[in-house]
């Protein structure tokens, strides 16, 4: 690993870190040496991009770090066309909509709309979540590209959360031809028990899906019979937010 990515290397295990993390944390994840994660951290500490907390040692983001994330929301134009529709979605439901991405062998939120229906969308925001069994990530696995998916399906790690987590890769499959046919995704109690969430996907130039809406509340909140509203009112949104996208046709 060349001197460049071992930094990045470093920097990257705070995406997933929802704590303060230690040079033997880091260490750890990154299977680098003690006194090189020192090293990079004192000089990402120096620019700005990480902050030592004085008693614990430990580190966070920093400042300049916070500045490239805010810069990134800013400057990404799905986050541009989505934020309305979402806006109008949460005022009509009351509910939080995230906008989603896959990246990589696991998905993200990149934005929230809260709604009074489910308030703590903020702590999940950049957060790595499991594309398995998660409404978002089943979607969009869904949607990868056929070589992507088949390698995803093949290797995903697939650990249990709750009870109704999808720990079979034949389930999975099953769950992939489902989300096709129907147009959506749903999740309930799959990552967090008492948790349910619904998905449409949002596509792009050559109607490639790229990311997707989602409505996350607690399992009270999402009765089945909500979907026949639910759905077509995300799909309306989707497609609005497909065309700002380059999307010809919304399919789905």
């Amino acid at each position: 690993m060349k001197g460049l990515d071992k930094a990045l290397t470093v920097l990257a295990s705070f995406t997933s870190a929802e704590e303060p993390l230690g040079v033997n944390d880091i260490s750890g994840m990154t299977g680098l040496t003690k006194s090189y994660v020192s090293r990079a951290l004192k000089s990402f500490r120096e620019h700005g991009f990480v902050e030592q907390d004085a008693q614990t040692r430990k580190y966070k983001v920093g400042i300049n770090g916070f500045a490239l994330a805010t810069n990134y929301a800013r400057q990404n134009p799905l986050i541009k066309a989505a934020w309305p529709q979402m806006r109008e979605i949460s005022a009509s439901t009351e509910h939080t909509i995230f906008t989603s991405i896959r990246n990589g062998d696991h998905c993200r939120h990149i934005m929230a709309v809260e709604g009074p229906k489910y308030i703590e969308s903020h702590w999940r925001i950049g957060i790595r979540l499991p594309l398995h069994a998660t409404a978002s990530g089943k979607l969009l696995l869904a949607h990868a590209p056929a070589a992507d998916q088949e390698s995803l399906i093949s290797t995903l790690p697939l650990p249990r959360f709750t009870s109704n987590t999808i720990v079979s890769r034949a389930d999975l499959q099953a769950e992939i031809v489902r989300i096709l046919e129907q147009g959506y995704a749903f999740s309930d109690s799959e990552s967090v028990d008492g948790l349910r969430a619904v998905a449409v996907p949002i596509a792009g130039l050559g109607e490639t899906v790229i990311g997707s809406f989602g409505i996350v509340a607690p399992r009270t909140k999402i009765l089945l019979d909500d979907l026949e509203v639910l759905l077509p009112l995300l799909h309306k949104h989707a497609s609005r937010t497909s065309s700002l996208m380059g999307a010809r046709i919304y399919r789905f």
